[in-house]
């Protein structure tokens, strides 16, 4: 056999076996067909057992029973294999979940992300790998929420950002990344939070900007990276805010500008 024939052999070999990998990978990678719809605890279990690491429709955590029943959610953990959800994810009306632990591993969310009305809820951490979302992101009426941190790697909301009446969350660490958002941002009825230096980094607001009702907001100096506001800004009902210098890089609203019965501010200059 002379020296061509040998390393035409070796070359076909190398293929092969590379094929062969591939095949057993792609073996090895499971995929849900559809929606994934979780509302009691058993059903995360034995959906968890079956390895999925793919769903491509949406992924809805949601208890169905009644909040004294056993089959209540607590624990995300069996998911621990999802990777991929090429819907959007709802975790919502959860009566006993505490934290996202299970969704560790989950580094591409295709569409929104919505976390409300979950009555245990202290902090989302576990979902720290995602960098962006091409839909919007909703943290609603989470009342034991402290720390949204699990949002650290999130550079752009592709839609819009809604903080809302999360009675305890004190600031917003984890949106330290975020530099766009082409939707609008409204953080409204945060009683606690005091300040929101976390979005320093952001820089570029697709529509409306609203502030609403933050009773012990003090300063908003984290907005000093918009130069422009593509509709409207609203800052309203903020008894405790102190000064506007986080609006002292603004160039322009594009709409309706009102800052109004926030108590501690006399004029623009403040």
């Amino acid at each position: 056999m002379n020296v061509t024939k040998v390393l035409i052999l070796i070359f076909t070999i190398s293929i092969i076996s590379c094929s062969s990998n591939k095949t057993e990978d792609e073996k090895n990678l499971k995929i849900f067909d559809g929606d994934v719809f979780l509302r009691t605890q058993q059903e995360v279990n034995e959906f968890g057992n079956s390895n999925y690491s793919e769903i491509t429709g949406h992924l809805i955590i949601e208890d169905y029973y009644n909040p004294s029943n056993e089959s209540v959610i607590k624990t995300l953990e069996p998911l621990i294999d999802l990777k991929i959800i090429r819907g959007g994810l709802w975790v919502w009306n959860n009566y006993s979940l505490k934290n996202l632990t299970g969704l560790n591993n989950l580094d591409l969310l295709e569409n929104k992300l919505v976390i409300e009305n979950n009555k245990e809820l202290i902090e989302i951490n576990a979902i720290n790998k995602l960098a962006s979302l091409n839909s919007q992101v909703e943290i609603i009426s989470n009342e034991k929420l402290s720390s949204i941190n699990g949002l650290i790697g999130l550079e752009r909301v592709d839609g819009n950002l809604m903080i809302l009446d999360n009675k305890t969350l004190p600031n917003l660490e984890g949106l330290n990344n975020l530099r766009e958002i082409s939707g609008r941002l409204d953080i409204i009825d945060n009683d606690l939070l005091l300040e929101i230096n976390s979005l320093k980094n952001l820089t570029s607001l697709g529509s409306d900007l609203y502030l609403g009702h933050n009773d012990n907001l003090s300063q908003i100096d984290g907005l000093a990276g918009i130069n422009f506001v593509n509709s409207e800004l609203f800052i309203i009902g903020h008894p405790n805010l102190n000064n506007l210098q986080g609006l002292k890089n603004l160039k322009h609203v594009s709409s309706n500008l009102s800052i109004s019965f926030n108590d501690k501010i006399n004029h623009l200059n403040d």
